[in-house]
């Protein structure tokens, strides 16, 4: 049995909470989390609730890092500096730098540093990456979401670190590589917020078969997700990322049941089992082209760190 305690108890917690129990093998057995209410609710899920300290010196095989962006690094580095391997949710830092150097503290001290890309294993995602890998001639993102009403933290750079290029983006840009290879940003255009982090964002993308677009929003409604493929022997699939399903060349595939999560921790499980690698490269990339994304729009990382545990 695979013993998992977490830090930060919100929104995306209670995804992998939800679903452990599917994958086999593993429990989360105990939680960081600051807010009082939401540790009340936790402990009587069953949870050991305790502080960060407490967490670390538990008999745990890993822990997850849940908590606001602009934490990430410094928790993970916490983790490692203890020998404990990590599950940390996108993004993994504030820029390719520091990704980089937690991969190679990780490796220094033979612990796993595992990035919950979770978007990659969608199923209508998975579906493109067996059918169109290094194919595309032409790609169009949209995902435009309304977060208006979401965790305060979001629109908080002290603990964002950046607005939706860095939270949402940083997803999609990390799939788009496993089915391209490498990109460029052409341009990009952003509206930032009183706040100061951006909440809509485009970026045009230049690679060796062609070109796209990605339109990322947190503030439309009603919601509207999808990609649009157009392969380079002319067919094309759309993927209604609301849906879960696909649309190839005219051809209806899917809806499927909505498993990121569960297969986030399936695909975590096969690395903590060393039966498959982390793909430390690709993190890193991701994280490179949104800082030169940020550049093109004139902004940067919030270069900000702390330990808040409420995500």
């Amino acid at each position: 049995m695979i013993r998992l305690g977490a830090v930060g108890g919100g929104m995306v917690f209670n995804r992998y909470f939800a679903v452990a129990h599917r994958v086999g093998e593993i429990q989360i057995t105990s939680l960081a989390e600051t807010d009082l209410a939401r540790a009340a609710y936790w402990h009587r899920q069953g949870c050991r609730v305790e502080g960060i300290d407490e967490l670390l010196d538990d008999d745990l095989d890993a822990v997850m890092v849940l908590t606001p962006n602009a934490t990430h690094g410094v928790l993970v580095k916490r983790c490692i500096e203890r020998g404990i391997h990590v599950l940390c949710e996108k993004p993994l830092a504030l820029s390719a730098g520091e990704a980089q150097d937690l991969f190679d503290l990780a490796a220094s001290r033979d612990v796993i540093l595992y990035p919950a890309m979770h978007v990659r294993h969608r199923p209508e995602i998975r579906y493109l990456l067996e059918r169109c890998a290094n194919s595309v001639a032409r790609i169009e993102q949209v995902w435009l979401e309304d977060w208006r009403q979401g965790p305060r933290w979001y629109r908080d750079s002290e603990l964002s670190g950046g607005g939706v290029l860095l939270d949402v983006g940083v997803n999609h840009i990390d799939w788009m590589l496993s089915l391209i290879g490498d990109l460029t940003p052409g341009d990009a255009t952003s509206t930032v917020a009183e706040s100061g982090v951006e909440e809509e964002c485009a970026v045009t993308w230049h690679f060796a078969t062609g070109f796209g677009r990605s339109e990322l929003s947190w503030r439309t409604s009603p919601q509207r997700r999808r990609s649009v493929i157009r392969k380079t022997d002319g067919s094309t699939l759309v993927a209604d990322h609301d849906a879960r399903s696909i649309d190839d060349n005219g051809k209806s595939r899917g809806p499927w049941n909505d498993d990121e999560y569960e297969a986030v921790l399936s695909d975590f499980k096969s690395v903590l089992n060393r039966t498959r690698p982390v793909d430390a490269d690709r993190t890193v990339r991701s994280l490179e082209l949104i800082e030169e994304a940020y550049r093109l729009t004139g902004q940067s990382f919030f270069q900000c760190r702390g330990e808040g545990t409420t995500s």
